[in-house]
């Protein structure tokens, strides 16, 4: 017979794994990189040309479109950089004439539908720089190092199943 903390640990994982089943479908629904096969895009913003819609470190999550248009913030392929800037003209067959916000002058390039990588969607302001943070060498050996560590811990800190007497 199963003791009720035991069937209460057990009700608490099936729960725990639900949820993050859930959690993982709709990543993969929703916020899976178009690199992955997904419609999602994300773009660390740097530099002053969209204030004030959009400042430097902001973390911005874009979502590909069957269709843009002019006011659409989208985010774009230049050469080897990501671009993110607002439509202020043009259409999918010539390509959409573009300018950041707070840029004067509009972009000496088009963009494309095969070149934009989505619109921007949500706004994360100032995670990039936690994201930039990490991403460099001794941070994120660190944080590897304390996720391992504690799963290792946790694992063998675990004492066996009692063995249950029968009468």
């Amino acid at each position: 017979m199963l003791s009720i903390g035991h069937q209460a640990m057990r009700a608490a994982r099936l729960v725990a794994l639900i949820a993050t089943a859930a959690l993982a479908l709709a990543w993969f629904v929703v916020l899976r990189p178009t690199s992955l096969g997904g419609t999602a895009g994300y773009v660390l913003v740097s530099g002053p040309s969209m204030l004030p819609t959009l400042a430097t470190d902001d973390l911005v999550i874009t979502q590909r479109q069957d269709r843009y248009s002019v006011g659409d913030i989208v985010a774009f392929q230049v050469n080897d950089a990501l671009v993110i800037h607002r439509i202020v003209a043009g259409g999918p067959v010539g390509g959409f004439t573009t300018r950041g916000d707070h840029n004067l002058v509009e972009d000496g390039f088009r963009a494309t539908p095969a070149t934009i990588v989505g619109k921007a969607w949500f706004r994360l302001p100032g995670v990039a720089r936690w994201i930039l943070f990490v991403r460099q060498p001794l941070p994120l050996a660190i944080c590897t190092w304390g996720l391992t560590s504690f799963l290792l811990l946790r694992r063998w800190g675990r004492k066996p199943p009692a063995a249950h007497a029968e009468a």
